[in-house]
């Protein structure tokens, strides 16, 4: 028998992020449902703002903090055309990948894929008086921008992508069938919480199984007011099929499932 065979689990990431979470779950026996919570758009605007500084070429460095910026670039005709780019550091190895993938050479990559190891990266590196663009979504705390200017550099920090309220229209009918619901960060619980907001089984989906994805998720999770919370070891996409899988094949019945670093 697979490692999930029988179970329903609600998976809430952004429709172009959720395929190989749900494919995952499949492969593992698991009915899974997607209800998006949040969907990750281009900021309106990005462009102009990003052309009213100039090339590329007119900074030394290029930060990319997720795969939605470099999406972001994409869309808005960035991939490099010449040598003449900047050096780019990425967090984690996906965005790396992604960056590569349109053709820029990437110097430095966070993995762990945290802002906060970037930041202790590039402190490796001579930033004094060195031009950043760091290009981050409307969600993104200040730390990594404070970080590098106390490192010297002159920071660009861009709004390259935003998260906004995804549809959720099947959630309702989800929370009936589902024993088991997949954060990937607070974001995703909030706005599956506003969907339900009229709805009676709001109630019911708080006492769901839930599956987090690290301490800062966790964290939300606890004060929205979600009853179990399982928080995987490993803080990656990898790291939460890794928890669900292992608490079902042990029966465990610890509220987290181990814990890392802080996100």
């Amino acid at each position: 028998m697979s490692a999930l065979q029988g179970k329903t689990i609600i998976v809430t990431r952004a429709s172009h992020q959720a395929a190989s979470m749900l494919f995952a779950l499949e492969e593992l026996g698991a009915t899974a449902l997607h209800s998006p919570a949040i969907a990750i758009e281009t900021t309106p605007g990005f462009q102009e703002e990003l052309e009213s500084h100039g090339c590329l070429e007119n900074f030394d460095w290029l930060m990319v903090t997720s795969q939605n910026g470099v999406k972001a670039l994409a869309e808005c005709g960035y991939p490099t055309r010449d040598s003449l780019e900047p050096s780019c550091a990425v967090v984690g190895p996906k965005t790396e990948q992604a960056l590569m993938f349109l053709g820029y050479n990437v110097q430095v990559t966070a993995n762990p894929a945290h802002s906060a190891e970037l930041l202790a990266e590039m402190a490796k590196q001579p930033l004094n008086d060195k031009r950043v663009l760091l290009l981050q979504g409307n969600q993104a705390p200040t730390s990594l921008a404070e970080g590098l200017r106390a490192l010297g550099a002159e920071v660009i920090c861009l709004e390259a992508y935003r998260t906004v309220a995804g549809s959720c229209q099947k959630l309702a009918e989800f929370v009936d069938q589902a024993e088991a619901v997949l954060f990937t960060s607070g974001t995703t619980a909030r706005y599956s919480l506003e969907a339900l907001a009229n709805d009676p089984r709001q109630e019911r989906f708080k006492k769901l199984k839930v599956f987090s994805i690290g301490p800062k998720t966790t964290c939300v999770l606890n004060a929205l007011g979600f009853v179990e919370v399982v928080e995987a070891q490993v803080h990656t996409m990898d790291g939460l099929i890794a928890a669900v899988t292992h608490h079902y094949q042990s029966g465990s019945k610890n509220s987290v499932v181990g814990r890392d670093h802080d996100k």
